[in-house]
């Protein structure tokens, strides 16, 4: 996939696959609040080995959160339960990684 090109809906499954561990998908991504953001450029910190590689290819938006790498899930985060100040920490780190790295598309609904 070439960097610039924007997906409007990503699965989840397709989410997995940018985990930094495949090399026919070398991006790292990784999603809080829904959105997903290409986070390649800082592949020392969400690439294998790194600090915060658990959040490379999941949707991290509880683990960012609750700031906690544990939390980050191979499946949909579950939000419903967060505080109102746990939201505004994840709306933070959206606001973050919305400054500094590249938006791929937006987290497609999950299958009911």
């Amino acid at each position: 996939m070439v960097l610039d090109e924007l997906v409007s809906n990503i699965s989840i499954d397709e989410l997995l696959l940018h985990d930094g561990l495949h090399a026919d998908h070398p991006e790292i991504w990784l999603c809080v609040n829904g959105k997903v953001f290409d986070v390649t450029r800082g592949r020392s910190f969400y690439g294998p080995g790194g600090g915060y590689a658990a959040f490379a290819g999941r949707d991290a938006t509880r683990a960012l959160a609750k700031m906690d790498t544990g939390a980050a899930t191979r499946t949909y985060a579950v939000v419903s339960d967060l505080t109102e100040e746990e939201i505004n920490t994840a709306k933070h780190w959206e606001a973050t990684f919305a400054g500094k790295y590249q938006f791929v598309g937006t987290l497609a609904p999950q299958a009911n």
